[in-house]
Order: structure tokens, then sequence, then C-alpha cells
């Protein structure tokens, strides 16, 4: 049976969503299936983020993350940050990056210098 579109509130609407999501995976863009598919991918996404947050990174983990996926280590960070001391400060949490040494990380790495701040906690509206 086909989803219903509607808010989802539970697990079980949750999967006959995503059954319906797959059905409607590859309509033509401009007919109802098609319509049909990208307010279901919305609702999909609505609920996963209420029934899983996902918290930001901390600068920490960012940069540890870009260092695993590319095969980097601790001197290669070092070099970018101007001392070994410093990689290490930065990386034991000790530290935080200054204004300069989030340039040189964004400009080495692609990482966006946003997720090099420390997170902020969100602004209730």
């Amino acid at each position: 049976m086909p989803y219903q579109l509607a808010p989802i509130h539970n697990e079980a609407e949750y999967d006959q969503a995503m059954d319906q999501l797959e059905r409607l995976w590859g309509s033509k863009e401009g007919t109802p299936e098609h319509d049909t598919l990208c307010v279901l991918s919305m609702l999909i996404a609505h609920y996963e983020e209420e029934q899983c947050p996902v918290e930001p990174l901390t600068p920490i983990e960012a940069v540890k993350g870009y260092m695993d996926l590319s095969g980097l280590e601790q001197k290669d960070l070092a070099t970018v940050m101007g001392s070994k001391a410093r990689a290490s400060e930065f990386l034991s949490g000790k530290r935080d990056l200054s204004i300069s040494q989030i340039k040189a990380i964004r400009a080495a790495s692609g990482i966006s210098a946003d997720m090099l701040i420390e997170p902020q906690l969100p602004i209730a509206v």
C-alpha cells in the first residue's frame, strides 16, 4: 500500500515512506510521481532530523576526520600549522586554532572555516 503523504510519526510510517520513496526513485521530473517523491523526501528528512539529530563536528573532529580520510599524520598538520607543538596542542584540545591557522588549514584541506571554529549552540527562535 502506498504511503499517504502526511507527517511521519513513528518507525512503521517511516518504513512505509522509505518503501514508497524507493518505488518513486528515478521518476521523471514534472510528473505527479516526481512531485510526490520531492514532498516525501522532505517528510522523511524532517522525521530523520527529529529522531536522529546530528551534532556538529568540533574543529578537532573535522581535522582528524580529514587527516584519516587523506592518510595524513600529525607531522603533516604540523607543517600546515607551523610547528609540531601547535599541532599537538590543538589535537589534544589544549589550544584553539588561531585565525591564521584556520586560514592555513582551510587552504590546505578545503575544510570550511565554519567547521574550524568551535561550534556554537543553536539560537532558539
